[in-house]
């Protein structure tokens, strides 16, 4: 959406400001706080800008420069898809979640998926919620191999809660 052109107050950007890296960027500063998803990286900026009382529809534009400025591929992108565009803040997060999330996020997250193990601390219900948030974080349909997935999982922890097809009579 575009906001009302008007002239633009100067707005002071919070030295806090988190930095656009997602993890899996090639580009990204082992100094900062990669983020797994856009989602969480677009979620931290707004309460950034919240606790320093910024409005999000005049402030994002000037605050967002803070967040680009460690990579000179996000910066020209921002340039060019962002900048002088009159856009709300709406507008500018759909457009900003369009360029950062798709396959490489599905990607993250079946990884970590496929990573998963039930440690002794877990209990096999949060193990499960676990499994399954992260699940729903691929965006992919639950089906029958997921469930072979979790059940390898959890195995070696639990061996009395899983029971393996050929144990089964």
């Amino acid at each position: 959406m575009k906001r009302n052109a008007k002239l633009r107050s100067l707005v002071t950007a919070p030295h806090n400001i988190p930095v656009l890296q997602i993890s899996g960027d090639g580009d990204n500063s082992k100094q900062k706080t990669s983020f797994e998803t856009v989602d969480k990286f677009l979620n931290m900026f707004e309460m950034i800008l919240y606790q320093h009382g910024l409005d999000l529809d005049s402030s994002w534009e000037q605050c967002m420069i803070s967040a680009v400025q460690h990579s000179t591929d996000k910066s020209q992108w921002f340039q060019m898809a962002l900048m002088h565009k009159a856009l709300d803040w709406e507008g500018a997060r759909a457009t900003i979640k369009k360029k950062f999330s798709g396959d490489q996020v599905q990607a993250h997250y079946l990884n970590q998926l496929f990573e998963m193990k039930a440690s002794k601390h877990d209990t096999p219900v949060n193990f499960v919620d676990r499994f399954k948030t992260t699940l729903r974080s691929t965006g992919l349909a639950d089906g029958p191999g997921y469930g072979t997935i979790l059940l390898k999982a959890l195995a070696p922890n639990y061996p009395t809660f899983v029971q393996l097809k050929n144990q089964v009579s």
